[in-house]
């Protein structure tokens, strides 16, 4: 889109330079540039232009979608926008910016949870439909034993092989030992969301492209923070600071609760009660109690 957008603009600007060149030069002077990058940016491309119909409009529109999940790691409602790690200089990929997955007939993806047991968003755009099987976060302790009874010899080489997203089970042989699993199909145009520590895993029936990425509701903070205990207990390295992250979500409430309080009038907290009212109050329950016996 933004490669798209980059074209669009280049020829609009070649265009309206051309014309500009036979008016004034005031007017001249107000056209943008091809070179002028600021205009090369999908969400910038339209400043001009608000008829909603041309692609400008469109890949602008698209940009600032809140269902374009480039946008939901950052969004108002997840606290993935108090992380302000990065790696070389650019926010992590895969959990602050989407991944692209091309798939094959039965090319699949292992059962596991999520980094930091996060919410994950995955969007088929186009091509064959996946199928996914799903267990819930209250079930993943019984999912990691049926696997340990199912395949005790490859735990017994690698205590970590469910984080190495390469072992996969038949849902009906975890069935079979107690663990609840449901299904779901994605076709093209649809979206599958998974919660915080759901293991999941499926495959795909041919040719398709997807997209995904984490974002985090506030209540995953639970899972946040029991997640880091995990990691430490397995001695597996965290994707990014789970204390930076909540420093910078509290010292950003607290920054808001003093904007709030300084543009409003609070309430006054009630005075806490004098020795006569205290003891008017002890005389009272005294009384109230003689009456009842």
């Amino acid at each position: 889109a933004q490669a798209e957008a980059r074209n669009l603009v280049k020829q609009s600007s070649s265009s309206s330079n051309n014309a500009a060149a036979a008016t004034a030069s005031s007017s001249s002077s107000s056209t943008t540039g091809p070179d002028d990058e600021s205009s090369l940016d999908p969400a910038n491309c339209c400043v001009t232009c608000r008829c909603g119909s041309c692609q400008l409009c469109q890949l602008r529109t698209y940009a600032s979608h809140p269902w374009n999940i480039n946008n939901l790691p950052q969004a108002k409602g997840s606290v993935l926008r108090f992380v302000r790690e990065d790696v070389g200089g650019k926010p992590i990929t895969g959990l602050m910016v989407p991944w692209v997955y091309v798939g094959s007939c039965f090319s699949a993806f292992c059962w596991h949870i999520e980094d930091h047991g996060l919410y994950s968003i995955n969007y088929n755009h186009m091509g064959a439909a996946k199928i996914w099987y799903g267990v819930p976060a209250e079930a993943a302790a019984a999912l990691d034993a049926a696997m340990r009874d199912a395949l005790p010899h490859l735990f017994k080489r690698d205590r970590l092989l469910l984080h190495k997203l390469v072992t996969m089970l038949s849902p009906q042989q975890l069935a079979a030992r107690g663990v609840p699993v449901c299904r779901a199909v994605q076709i093209p145009g649809s979206f599958v969301v998974t919660f915080p520590d759901a293991y999941h895993a499926g495959f795909n029936t041919g040719f398709n492209v997807a997209e995904a990425v984490n974002f985090a509701a506030p209540d995953w903070l639970p899972f946040g923070s029991s997640s880091v205990v995990r990691y430490r207990c397995e001695s597996r390295y965290m994707t990014f600071s789970h204390d930076a992250m909540l420093i910078n979500l509290v010292r950003e409430a607290v920054a808001a609760a003093a904007a709030a309080g300084s543009s409003s009038t609070r309430p006054a907290l009630p005075a806490p009660p004098t020795q006569q009212q205290q003891q008017q109050q002890q005389q009272d329950e005294d009384a109230n109690a003689a009456a009842v016996t």
